[in-house]
């Protein structure tokens, strides 16, 4: 459309305005048809428009707004149909419909506009929660509002130890515990705490004190014991009367109660009184008498009975030739006694030397261990044997395939020969094919068979001489077994490594360990024993505990159930 066109429609309202609305509306567009937008447009001046206006002509419908320019327009009109305007219309900023304006100009930017609203900058932000208030947000997660209180932070409740984790209150906190345990201290950090199976404060629950020992949750009395040994796949413990109780595996009547029926609890060993030590072999047992003698019972195709006979027997028989005995152990097939004098004698199985008289004869009745005159500790592993001398030097004999007699080889030796590079030893533990021993600074050193890292140096490479146990220090004494070994430490815990198919280890798994692990739950050790894979441990207290292998009632818990941590035995 023209400009005259457009003006002369424009005539009429034109001609209803005041001066100033026209000279408002000039001065804001410069001249028909042009927008100078730099020109300042007075916008509170009102213009009434009573004169009835029709317009005829269509609105081009491409015609661009004028962008930012507030327009007060009450009555709706359509584009493309004529409309009379006989209503008055106030217009707050003049407007000219059909002036194309450049969309890039700014339109209205010098124009001052009267705001009642504060600016969004100056609004202080709303809080959307109480600052530093904590809720739950379900019964496992915690809602903490920031200090601000203008957002919030969410978290899983952790999960406490023998329990579920709860969210009360917006505290995380302990939902329920774990069978047999109980939250005793109310604290929420250790969560149930309270093994209340095996604790004697709270035996069965909070509070429930037992004078004794508490088992499975009941208060009982603790039958003390003064000694015990791990065989094979049964145990023997010493009564402080000189009685001796035995239980496991009795094929060959290796617990003594003249019968071959498993026992998974302690039974008496008939006829035996005065025993000042006991030691479990593998299917036979040795008891030495306070009287300086010893008796066997048990398996004896290779003599280990040392009666001279090879018969079995499912009563205690009595050692030929033994007085003046100090110490005894027992080994798979052999046995060996230490004398005050400090000889050691031994008889039994000695197709590979484990005798140490310089042959492989059988010998089924106590025979010298040649040269050995200064043995302060005797200890037999399945077809070897060793010796700690008074001086701390150690020295072994018999069968040697994995180096286990310490002296550099793999060659048999029919009599006693030094361990390499090893003194100052105060305690020595001998296993299958292997051997331990402690060094007056608390160190452990292994050598021999190392399949299941049972040398604890984090290879299994077998050594022929000693190796130094890994991160193990303040020991006390050690022992061994099928492939393990376990080391009674000077604060009272234990420490396991190497074979662990069935718990032996201790730990709560069946995790072969190449470096010690502690014991869990166990203090207070005062003397441990170990077979082929259970452990036993005698506590300060005279309780007995034993973990591991359970098959044949070995663990003396009255079940069959193997234990990856230490079980109570029951009398």
């Amino acid at each position: 459309m023209a400009s005259a066109t457009r003006f002369a429609l424009l005539a009429p309202l034109l001609a209803a305005c005041s001066p100033l609305a026209v000279d408002a509306l000039y001065r804001d567009t410069g001249r028909v048809g042009d927008a100078v937008v730099d020109v300042p447009v007075t916008t509170d001046v009102p213009i009434t428009l009573d004169v009835p206006i029709t317009v005829d002509v269509p609105v081009a419908a491409d015609v661009p707004a004028v962008d930012d320019a507030p327009v007060a327009v009450d009555v709706p009109v359509a584009v493309d149909v004529p409309v009379a305007l006989d209503v008055p219309i106030t217009v707050d900023v003049p407007t000219v419909v059909d002036v194309p304006v450049a969309v890039d100009v700014p339109v209205a930017v010098d124009v001052p506009v009267a705001v009642d609203v504060p600016a969004a900058h100056d609004v202080p932000a709303m809080r959307v929660c109480t600052p530093n208030e904590a809720t739950c947000v379900s019964a496992l997660v915690r809602r903490v509002c920031n200090a601000d209180g203008l957002g919030s932070t969410t978290a899983p409740c952790a999960i406490p130890p023998n329990a579920s984790a709860a969210c009360a209150a917006g505290v995380c906190g302990v939902g329920s515990c774990a069978p047999g345990f109980a939250n005793c201290d109310g604290a929420a950090a250790n969560g149930c705490e309270v093994d209340t199976l095996a604790s004697a404060a709270h035996c069965g629950g909070c509070g429930r004190a037992c004078g004794t020992s508490c088992v499975a949750g009941s208060c009982v009395v603790i039958t003390p014991v003064a000694q015990v040994s791990a065989g094979y796949e049964h145990t023997c413990a010493r009564m402080p009367s000189g009685e001796v109780r035995c239980w496991g595996n009795n094929d060959h009547g290796q617990l003594g109660d003249g019968t071959t029926a498993a026992r998974t609890r302690p039974t008496p060993v008939l006829g035996l009184t005065g025993a000042a030590e006991v030691s479990g072999g593998r299917e036979f047992s040795c008891a030495r008498l306070t009287s300086g003698g010893a008796r066997c019972w048990g398996r004896n195709q290779y003599g280990q009975l040392g009666d001279g006979a090879d018969a079995s027997s499912l009563t205690a028989t009595t050692v030929a030739g033994l007085s003046g005995a100090l110490e005894l152990a027992a080994g798979d097939y052999h046995a060996c006694a230490r004398g005050a004098d400090g000889r050691v004698r031994c008889w039994g199985y000695n197709a590979v030397g484990a005798i140490g008289d310089g042959s492989t004869s059988p010998r089924p009745t106590p025979t010298l261990v040649a040269g050995l005159v200064d043995a302060a500790q005797v200890d037999l592993g399945n077809v070897a044997s060793c010796a700690r001398r008074a001086g701390g030097a150690v020295t072994c004999w018999g069968d040697n395939d994995y180096g286990q007699l310490g002296d550099g080889s793999v060659t048999q030796r029919n009599a006693p020969v030094a361990v390499m590079g090893l003194s100052n030893v105060t305690s020595l533990g001998t296993g299958t094919s292997s051997v331990c021993a402690v060094r007056m600074d608390g160190t452990v050193w292994c050598w021999g068979r190392n399949e299941y890292g049972q040398l604890g140096d984090g290879s299994i490479t077998s050594r022929s001489a000693p190796v130094m146990v890994a991160g193990l220090a303040g020991v006390a004494s050690v022992a061994g077994g099928g492939g393990f070994f376990c080391a009674r430490m000077a604060d009272g815990t234990a420490r396991c490594w190497g074979r662990n198919g069935s718990g032996q280890l201790g730990d709560g798994s069946t995790s072969t360990r190449r470096a010690p692990v502690p014991v869990a739950g166990l203090a207070g050790v005062a003397e441990l024993s170990l077979g082929d894979d259970h452990v036993c441990a005698r506590l300060t207290s005279g309780e007995l505990r034993c973990w591991g292998n359970n098959e044949r009632g070995q663990l003396g818990d009255g079940t069959t159930t193997s234990r990856t941590t230490p079980t109570r035995v029951v009398f």
